[in-house]
């Protein structure tokens, strides 16, 4: 089938026939069609020049670097775990946090846009063997830590309202 074909016989589309593989697959986003079409989105080259820009403004920027020693509070449930500052690449405002298809469970909570990026969001909860809280349980109004290593950044959501002891 040609891609693109959920635009038009799949489930996003009014064309009839439907396509013959719904009945098999439930949905286009099951199918190895758009499976393949998603690989190919997102494994193509960049166009040339991709990133000169970014390039060009960070070099004039010296790296920041942190005491030594110096940790930070994360909130996790009602404990407080102590990470290294240098980890911290982030503090922001609660985001979204859209679930990943066929992912619901484990440690990854689902995907949120942090600062026009998209950034696994994960569940300490969960990664520490605790219950793994509900996105959509959680409080309104929380903050969102960036953990950072290197080129990898995950987004590790508070749960509960932190207060001051």
């Amino acid at each position: 089938m040609e891609t693109g074909c959920w635009r038009t016989i799949g489930v996003w589309g009014r064309e009839e026939p439907r396509c013959p593989e719904l009945a098999r697959v439930v949905h286009c986003r099951n199918c190895e069609v758009y499976l393949a079409a998603g690989r190919q989105l997102l494994d193509r080259e960049p166009p040339a020049g991709y990133g000169d820009d970014w390039m060009a403004d960070l070099a004039g920027q010296a790296p920041r670097r942190p005491a030594e020693g110096s940790g930070a509070g994360v909130p996790r449930g009602d404990e407080l775990l102590a990470l290294p500052l240098a980890a911290v690449a982030e503090v922001a405002e609660r985001r979204p946090v859209r679930t990943i298809p066929h992912r619901r469970d484990g440690v990854v909570l689902g995907l949120a846009n942090v600062g026009g990026e998209l950034r696994l969001c994960v569940s300490l909860e969960a990664l520490f063997g605790d219950t793994r809280p509900d996105p959509a349980a959680m409080p309104p109004r929380g903050r969102l830590l960036v953990l950072a290593r290197g080129a990898a950044a995950w987004a590790v959501p508070s749960t509960k309202r932190c207060r001051p002891r």
